[in-house]
């Protein structure tokens, strides 16, 4: 299952993987019954804007909290795959974003230092998208940011993928 799951967790992979089965597996029961299939290129395509994920007026934090997560693997995502395809990165070398980053934009030129530092210090890609959770690899995003706040960074990077 782990490694299933860290296909869906780096925006360059294309593979389908039936996060049901995972599902069902991870909490010990056959609640779904209906087989669904994502893959990360399905996530970097998504429209998130005026996502509901639950009921808002039931459960206005954890709706919150869900969106944030899907906006945070989208624009990781997003970076990931924008970057691998522009500059050809070699992801058996350079798996984690932060390494693509650096491969991306590794001179010292000006331009480069400037790319390199707007993507390094964005809130949303700080911190490294699989972190070892007992035999788990999960996201743990910042919840601490405001949807404004995440509104703002969400469209300064999207136009900084498009300029690319």
């Amino acid at each position: 299952s782990r490694d299933k799951l860290t296909k869906v967790m780096h925006g360059y992979e294309v593979e389908k993987i039936n996060v049901t089965e995972i599902y069902n597996q991870i909490f010990g029961c056959n609640l779904i019954k209906e087989k669904h299939e994502l893959s990360a290129e399905d996530v970097v395509i998504m429209n998130i804007d005026n996502i509901e994920i639950l009921k808002n007026k039931s459960f206005p934090l954890l709706n919150r909290t869900l969106r944030h997560t899907l906006t945070y693997l989208h624009l990781r995502l997003s970076v990931e795959k924008k970057l691998v395809d522009k500059f050809s990165i070699n992801t058996k070398k350079h798996e984690m974003l932060s390494a693509i980053i650096h491969k991306s934009f590794g001179s010292s030129n000006p331009e480069d230092t400037s790319n390199r530092v707007f993507l390094l210090s964005r809130k949303t890609l700080l911190n490294e998208f699989n972190h070892f959770e007992v035999d788990m690899n999960i996201f743990q995003p910042a919840i601490d940011i405001t949807d404004t706040a995440l509104k703002r960074e969400r469209d300064e990077i999207i136009k900084f993928l498009e300029r690319l």
